[in-house]
């Protein structure tokens, strides 16, 4: 009986040593909820006790690339005032846990707009986090797999505040903050006076800087689908209401999110023989003088305008509808005849001046220009 006793004792030594073996590489963490590898949001702060898939961060997309970060991470979550929070990386049955040694300013978070409140530091192994204030924010790790980020000390976390706005046809591409009719929701009464296109976006900027030499920048907009950094959302000629609303974290950016785009009330019709459209560029001297065109015809709804007398220097130009930037055409929005041209992002670039009348025409469907072309003819 001794025998057996002691067999047992010694097996459940075993037992326990194995366990704590087990815990340990844990690193005390209850992993049985979530199945994938990769980093997650973890702590009080966060409003749950456990590590799950709703709390993983999805991989991060550098935008001056254009493509997926190796090594960035990134979260839109609720975070709450005075909870410490930290971040987890399972790797199999095993976890590391980082936290940030991070400072607060109103104006540290550099965009490619504006500055903003945010906080920022190095990535810490085996520390926790904590904001001042509850509410949305934007997190984003960043490890410095390939050394882009040594003049900001090495591994980056960025913690934004997120207050959503729009950015499209209904302010010129600017910046228009949402009121907030809920916690986490936003909406915004919009009148499109001329069909186009919008995204949403926070911090009144496409895109954070991670580092002084802006070789790394972090998306900060919604496209269709609230898809981070996807397509513009399209919107005809109407009044609308939107909204937004961060319904809770989500494995995906895109799942955490829901937007509504809701017509109405239409606009009376509009007659495109009384707009204007101008030459603006370079070609005219510099980027602030119009140069416009002339109504010429209309057969069904296909319409003419022209410029005469042109006397355009070699450089770079758009079209503009109604003097403003709210609509423009530039490279690749339309057939360009008669003269050598080129792309240089979106504008139109010429090397040589130019001499003699242009045409701008296109088919009207009722709210938006379609087959555009401009046609140059040189003076005899």
């Amino acid at each position: 009986m001794k025998k057996i006793f002691y067999a047992f004792a010694a097996l459940a030594v075993m037992a326990s040593f194995s366990a704590c073996e087990k815990e340990e590489g844990k690193n005390g963490l209850d992993l049985d909820n979530i199945v994938l590898d990769g980093f997650y949001v973890y702590g009080p702060a966060t409003g749950s006790d456990k590590v799950t898939a709703d709390f993983a961060m999805s991989a991060g997309s550098n935008e001056v690339e254009k493509k997926v970060r190796t090594g960035m991470y990134e979260k839109y979550i609720v975070l709450e005032a005075g909870k410490k929070y930290e971040f987890v990386n399972k790797k199999g049955a095993a976890a590391d846990k980082y936290g940030a040694a991070l400072e607060y300013g109103e104006t540290l978070i550099v965009t490619d707009n504006t500055e903003v409140p945010g906080y920022k530091g190095s990535l810490v192994e085996n520390a926790t986090v904590e904001v001042t204030e509850t509410g949305l924010y934007h997190i984003v790790l960043d490890f410095n797999e390939d050394g882009n980020l040594s003049d900001v000390g090495g591994a980056q976390c960025i913690i934004v505040p997120v207050v959503w706005g729009v950015r499209g046809a209904m302010n010129g591409w600017g910046f228009t903050e949402g009121e907030k009719v809920a916690d986490n929701k936003w909406e915004w009464a919009c009148t499109i006076e001329t069909a186009g296109a919008f995204k949403f976006a926070h911090s009144n900027a496409w895109k954070i800087n991670l580092d002084i030499a802006n070789l790394v920048k972090a998306n900060t907009n919604l496209g269709a689908d609230c898809v981070p950094g996807g397509g513009n959302i399209a919107l005809e000629r109407a009044e609308y209401k939107i909204t937004l609303e961060f319904v809770g974290p989500a494995a995906t950016t895109q799942e955490s999110y829901k937007c509504t785009v809701e017509k109405t009330g239409e606009l009376p019709v509009l007659d495109p023989s009384t707009f204007v459209y101008s030459f603006i560029g370079t070609v005219n001297g510099n980027w602030d003088t119009d140069t416009d065109f002339a109504f010429v015809s209309k057969d069904g709804e296909h319409y003419v305008f022209e410029a005469k007398n042109l006397d355009l220097a070699a450089g770079e130009f758009k079209i503009r509808f109604g003097h403003d930037w709210a609509k423009n055409f530039g490279y690749g929005s339309m057939t360009i005849k008669g003269i050598d041209v080129a792309d240089n992002g979106g504008n139109i670039v010429t090397s040589a001046a130019f001499k003699g009348s242009a045409k701008f025409e296109f088919d009207w469907d009722g709210s938006a220009e379609k087959n555009v072309v401009l046609t140059f003819t040189a003076a005899e």
